[in-house]
């Protein structure tokens, strides 16, 4: 019968090949060599272990607005804002959606203006009028993935009231 070798044999081998190397072996017992490799082995696993992908995020969150600041670029100006989960087991992790509010195109610009008054709606604000009177509103996100892509298909106030100015857009997740 064979045994299949496993990625933690081939780190626990790497660990006490390298122990063997270094001639430290020769000053300790054997079960010291042992808990030694295992040990090495151990941090090996851990130091060559891709993370697993972030778990889904698809659907209602409660978010609240963590930051928001105009960024340049050489063609145009954005309205750069990390929403932040406020609930859940998704509570922290951060959501960055950039609003192209002078765009020089006219249809972006149109796009990027709605979602602007749409923010304004879920959080309370009657306009914008900079970047941190909207930090710490709370107010309900949906979200879908599709492709390995992130987006944000409606966002409502506290009360459930949706804005009629939200289309899906896609945004990034930090």
């Amino acid at each position: 019968m064979h045994k299949q070798i496993t990625r933690q044999d081939l780190f626990a081998a790497s660990a006490l090949q390298g122990l063997l190397a270094s001639g430290r072996h020769t000053d300790l017992s054997p079960e010291q060599v042992a808990k030694e490799a295992a040990a090495y082995a151990e941090a090996l696993h851990k130091a060559t272990t891709v993370p697993s992908a972030p778990k889904s995020i698809t659907g209602e969150h409660f978010v609240k607005l963590a930051d928001a600041q105009m960024v340049q670029t050489g063609r145009s100006e954005y309205l750069e804002l990390t929403l932040e989960i406020a609930d859940g087991p998704h509570r922290g992790l951060r959501i960055l959606d950039r609003v192209h509010l002078h765009d020089p195109d006219v249809v972006a610009q149109q796009n990027a203006l709605a979602r602007l008054a749409a923010y304004c709606f879920a959080t309370g604000q009657v306009q914008w009028q900079g970047q941190t009177e909207w930090l710490g509103i709370p107010f309900f996100a949906v979200f879908n993935q599709s492709k390995g892509a992130l987006y944000i298909n409606a966002i409502s106030r506290s009360d459930k009231q949706a804005s009629s100015n939200w289309r899906k857009e896609l945004v990034e997740l930090l």
